[in-house]
């Protein structure tokens, strides 16, 4: 019972006012109420003071109290992660959890392709962004690689240009009359 009530709190769907004001009916030194606390700090983001609970809960144990202390130091110092540096950490894991890989599979580079030509070689924002969800990747992975379909048919664009141009100048040069030296 326990573990699904801890199940329900770290589920998103659930509304955390809610929960704290259930939470708030047990005694401050409720082991249950530190773990529905704990939770309540690890779906908000705030490692540090889940780890602290859980040092709390394991009865103040040297080691877990040194641990925290040594995170919590690390994290006060100049040097220490930024919110936003978390919250891609936090994004990262979570998309690896997700299975999401990092990099497009050839079978979603073959559907943008198909897109992308299918719309003369042009795709606005919102399209980019129907591929995206449609694909169930960023729409940063999208748009970087229209943007190399693009570079790549311009580089191919003007190598031909350079192409046409070099024939055309050996072209001209044996069409010069040839002139013959009397003798």
């Amino acid at each position: 019972m326990e573990f699904v009530l801890l199940t329900r709190i770290l589920m998103e769907s659930n509304p955390l006012d809610e929960i704290k004001a259930a939470i708030a009916k047990y005694p401050v030194d409720h082991v249950f109420r530190k773990k529905c606390e704990m939770a309540v700090a690890v779906r908000e983001e705030r490692p540090f003071d889940a780890i602290r609970i859980a040092v709390e809960l394991n009865g103040g144990n040297a080691v877990a109290g040194f641990i925290a202390d040594q995170i919590e130091r690390a994290f006060q110092s100049r040097n220490s992660l930024q919110d936003s540096d978390r919250a891609y950490f936090l994004q990262k894991f979570r998309r690896q959890a997700e299975g999401r890989s990092r990099n497009l599979k050839d079978s979603d580079h073959a559907y943008i392709r198909e897109e992308y030509n299918r719309n003369n070689r042009k795709l606005t924002i919102n399209q980019k962004r129907e591929i995206a969800e449609h694909l169930g990747v960023h729409e940063s992975m999208v748009h970087k690689y229209v943007n190399n379909l693009r570079d790549i048919s311009r580089k191919l664009q003007r190598k031909r240009e350079q192409a046409e141009k070099e024939k055309r100048k050996k072209g001209n040069g044996s069409r010069d009359p040839v002139k013959v030296c009397p003798q």
